[in-house]
């Protein structure tokens, strides 16, 4: 979004909270690669800003992070963190989402997590609808067969940031 409002002329702040931008899909060097080509179509990227606070004393909206910069309008973007509250009140093993087997069991027998909330064992989540949506055709077949299956594993798909004059040199991670 912060590339098609620069590309139609307006000016763009784009706040990220790590220290590269697209941490979880690409490798450092197209993070970094990609940092350029925003700002060299008129976005300022500033990097590790935690923003406490917004608020619109006047006709501006105030974005305080360590200091405050004032703006015509502010898009929030927030990601995505997998709700794993229930998980640890179940006492299941959460990592970075809820921890999975090949087979998306978690640590009880009987208990499964799938999507983005499912953390497999090389500590990738798939937050994309295709491989959701085979996590969940196949988790379905598991059960109404009751059979032993192969483990999960997922489609071959391509995620892609849709940056003007951006194209990422190596894979995307998932």
């Amino acid at each position: 979004m912060a590339s098609d409002l620069a590309v139609a002329g307006d000016n763009v702040t784009l706040f990220h909270v790590m220290d590269r931008l697209m941490e979880r899909q690409l490798v450092p060097e197209d993070s970094i690669l990609l940092k350029q080509v925003l700002e060299n179509s008129g976005v300022s990227v500033l990097l590790n800003q935690t923003i406490s606070s917004l608020s619109k004393p006047q006709e501006k909206v105030a974005v305080i992070t360590d200091i405050t910069q004032e703006f015509d309008a502010v898009i929030v973007a927030c990601g995505f963190q997998p709700h794993t509250e229930l998980a640890v009140q179940a006492g299941r093993t959460v990592g970075r989402g809820i921890k999975v087997n090949d087979t998306l069991q978690t640590d009880d027998e009987s208990i499964y997590a799938l999507g983005d909330v499912a953390e497999l064992p090389n500590g990738k989540l798939y937050a994309f609808i295709l491989p959701i949506r085979s996590q969940a055709i196949w988790l379905a077949n598991h059960f109404v067969t009751e059979q032993e299956f192969q483990r999960w594993s997922p489609p071959v798909f391509t995620t892609k940031a849709k940056v003007h004059g951006f194209e990422a040199t190596q894979p995307y991670q998932v």
